[in-house]
């Protein structure tokens, strides 16, 4: 839209032209606003954008992790499996860790429900590893800092002065 709107502009440099541009943003902005609303999805604004653009461009690019003692990078989305349901090979690591993660966490939610011991604290007690974590805690992936020596690629800095430093 932004790319028909900008020959009307260069055209129309008046007020006039501004206001047909913000009715035509506004006729838009409402459309698009409607259809997220039927399908349950809140308003699209500046921020869902640049959210959107970060979130894909970590999928893409990899978070490195620290889980337990192990550096590890890690994708999301389809840099792990595409739509039609193909494992991405650069992806398969995190595969993995997602997997056991919801093995281990089901393992001991049944654990936790049948009834072998005599109460929660109990329950607890038994399931905890060493460390006091659950197994889920002890392989939760944590990111990595850019101050962390370890660290191969370092965040985007989103925060900017301006739209245009940004990108």
């Amino acid at each position: 839209m932004a790319e028909n709107l900008a020959p009307f502009l260069e055209e129309h440099d008046s007020s006039a032209g501004l206001l047909i541009v913000d009715w035509v943003y506004s006729i838009a902005n409402s459309t698009i606003d409607d259809a997220l609303q039927k399908v349950g999805l809140p308003p699209y604004t500046f921020g869902n954008i640049m959210s959107k653009a970060l979130h894909d461009s970590d999928n893409r690019r990899g978070v490195q992790v620290r889980i337990g003692r192990e550096i590890k990078t890690i994708y999301g989305d389809a840099n792990v499996m595409d739509y039609a349901g193909k494992l991405n090979p650069r992806g398969v690591s995190t595969l993995v860790m997602a997997q056991k993660a919801v093995k281990s966490s089901l393992a001991e939610i049944e654990a936790a429900y049948s009834g072998q011991w005599k109460d929660s604290d109990s329950a607890k007690k038994a399931l905890k590893g060493a460390d006091g974590l659950y197994t889920i805690e002890s392989i939760w992936p944590d990111p990595l800092c850019d101050g962390d020596p370890k660290i191969k690629s370092k965040s985007m800095q989103w925060k900017q002065s301006s739209v245009d430093e940004l990108f």
